[in-house]
């Protein structure tokens, strides 16, 4: 997945838009909205990739929508630009500043150098995988992690 998308996803879950605040921290809500707009300036407001990530906002949980968004990323090339990537950059580290955050989504992650990261179909209200300081030689791939919440309330997780 390209660092793009991953970085959207993870505000996405850590319900930071689309009135699904479950931690309402602003800075993080300020850095994918700068992040957002950057994307509309760089695209156009009616492209395709724009029209992706606001289906994706409406059902942040749609593994078909994150890879349409996935794909309009790539085509769109946003990973390649320089101002985009910082942006990401300032999302990702404004998350991983934010325990709350954190904690929402379920994933820990500091200071990991790795090939890839694909992290999908996390289930947290509170922790759930913590990685510190870890350097590896190939992909890391963190998969169903289900974290501090009632299984009998969600028989299919």
């Amino acid at each position: 997945m390209d660092p793009i998308s991953a970085t959207m996803f993870l505000a996405l879950a850590s319900g930071v838009v689309g009135g699904m605040t479950k931690v309402g921290e602003e800075v993080i809500v300020n850095a994918y909205n700068a992040l957002n707009d950057a994307i509309k300036f760089v695209c156009g407001v009616d492209s395709k990739v724009v029209k992706a990530i606001a289906e994706v906002e409406q059902n942040p949980t749609s593994k078909s929508r994150k890879g349409v968004v996935e794909e309009e990323v790539q085509a769109a090339k946003l990973d390649q630009n320089p101002e985009i990537a910082a942006l990401a950059k300032q999302l990702l580290e404004a998350i991983e500043k934010s325990p709350k955050a954190v904690a929402a989504i379920g994933v820990d992650l500091k200071h990991i150098k790795g090939i890839a990261l694909k992290i999908d179909d996390v289930i947290a209200t509170g922790g759930g995988v913590i990685i510190n300081d870890a350097e590896l030689t190939g992909d890391i791939t963190i998969t169903k992690v289900r974290a501090g919440f009632d299984p009998k309330a969600h028989p299919s997780a």
